[in-house]
């Protein structure tokens, strides 16, 4: 019988809450010890944080997180919340949460049948499609080393490697200022396609910047 490999526990508030709560976590270790506890059973004692539903965590955060996201208005199933997110916004908010270090748990509702509704298939799909072209970029990548929000994206990184999600793509070309390693060569990775840039660097005036041409801009 396979294990468990994470426990989602909620529980309110009430008297001895702290006590109780430790020896739940206590439990399940000592039955399965590489069984995760989410955050969510509160008082500190989860081995990771957990951020409110369909929250993303500002910046970067010091323990390991995730966030739970629901594709449309629903955690369940309910044929009448038809407010599905479009699968761009799905994609983004995978790439924040990976950009601040944290894991995206997203959630799927299926009906009193045990169905998935199309909407969430087209979706997974598509976002699937996405994910392979582009899973260098997400899958054990680690959070953008700059402590803030750029006007044309997300970063995620790989020892070596920066990977630029560009989603509002510049009238000009696409510059990224404080990066002081050397870069050797940038490149799509669909595709793989080379693209030129300039890098320039002055340690005097603590300047450094990268301008990269981008396909359609040159």
């Amino acid at each position: 019988m396979p294990g468990l490999r994470r426990q989602w526990i909620g529980v309110g508030e009430c008297q001895g809450y702290a006590r109780a709560v430790s020896r739940l976590a206590d439990l399940v270790h000592s039955i399965q010890p590489d069984c995760l506890v989410s955050g969510r059973v509160g008082n500190g004692v989860g081995d990771y944080d957990s951020a409110g539903d369909n929250q993303i965590s500002v910046g970067q955060v010091k323990r390991i997180w995730e966030t739970p996201v629901t594709m449309n208005d629903t955690w369940a199933f309910k044929k009448d919340d038809q407010n599905w997110k479009p699968t761009s916004v799905l994609i983004r908010q995978l790439v924040q949460v990976a950009s601040r270090g944290g894991n995206y748990l997203l959630n799927i509702g299926p009906t009193s049948e045990g169905t998935i509704p199309q909407p969430s298939v087209d979706r997974l799909t598509e976002v699937g499609k996405w994910v392979k072209v582009n899973s260098d970029a997400v899958y054990g990548t680690g959070p953008s080393p700059f402590p803030y929000e750029l006007p044309w994206g997300i970063i995620t990184t790989k020892p070596g490697k920066v990977f630029l999600h560009v989603y509002d793509w510049p009238q000009k070309n696409l510059s990224l200022f404080g990066l002081k390693s050397k870069v050797k060569n940038a490149y799509l990775l669909s595709g793989k396609t080379k693209l030129k840039f300039s890098q320039s660097n002055d340690a005097a005036k603590d300047h450094y910047a990268i301008s990269i041409s981008l396909p359609g801009l040159e």
